[in-house]
């Protein structure tokens, strides 16, 4: 009888986060799956908070680290490929566009896995930002393509992908829907509100980060 098992890879905080749906679906299934997180966000406030928070199971952790974009890729490919070595999964379900995303995929492309790319089609169409080179080498690299919108698709489409396009929706959106409830309690937005010393509920929380490189193809710190 033939047993399928997943490996779902992530490597920073967004990729928990739009990942946490998925694992919840692949559990509720019945499918045997792993989840396994290279460490490229390792420190407790990035990644081991938003586990926990989110009640995920513990993850495999490939601890690769700190370290500029080719280091880590370099760790990725090494640690990983060592682990799908030992544990011989059918699929490699790989979220969003990050060093870890682009390394699972080669990983999943060079061993012969196919890989389900998560949050596929995702174009800004500016080879200036490392996500935009990483989206489109893992989507030209995977089996199947979970596109979150109808433009995603389209885009896709447009770049003939060797592999089979599905039209899903946002994990994201699903996370939202799950916890939306939790967050608009009057008594949990006084909590955060006390927590973080804010005396209105008038104000907004922003998260900003971009690294341009200066130079194509230097490896930079992030």
């Amino acid at each position: 009888m033939f047993t399928l098992f997943v490996s779902l890879i992530t490597g920073t905080r967004p990729q928990i986060v739009k990942s946490a749906s998925v694992l919840v679906a692949l559990q509720e299934a019945g499918i045997d799956h792993e989840f396994v997180h290279t460490g490229q966000h390792y420190d407790y406030e990035m990644a081991g908070a938003f586990i926990d928070g989110f009640g995920l199971e513990s993850p495999t952790n490939l601890n690769i680290g700190p370290g500029d974009y080719c280091q880590q890729t370099y760790s990725i490919l090494e640690k990983l490929s060592s682990h799908c070595q030992k544990r011989r999964p059918d699929y490699l379900v790989v979220p969003g566009d990050t060093t870890s995303a682009l390394g699972a995929a080669l990983v999943g492309f060079k061993m012969e896995i196919p890989v389900c790319h998560l949050e596929s089609g995702l174009r800004r169409y500016d080879l200036r930002v490392q996500e935009e080179v990483n989206r489109r080498l893992i989507d030209h690299a995977s089996s199947a393509l979970f596109a979150p919108t109808e433009t995603a698709v389209r885009n896709l489409e447009s770049e003939d992908v060797p592999g089979t396009i599905y039209h899903i929706g946002d994990t994201m959106y699903d996370v939202l829907k799950d916890h939306l409830p939790r967050f608009i309690e009057a008594s949990f937005r006084q909590s955060v509100l006390h927590r973080l010393r804010i005396e209105t509920d008038e104000f907004a929380v922003l998260t900003l980060h971009r690294r341009r490189t200066s130079i194509p193809g230097t490896c930079s710190q992030r």
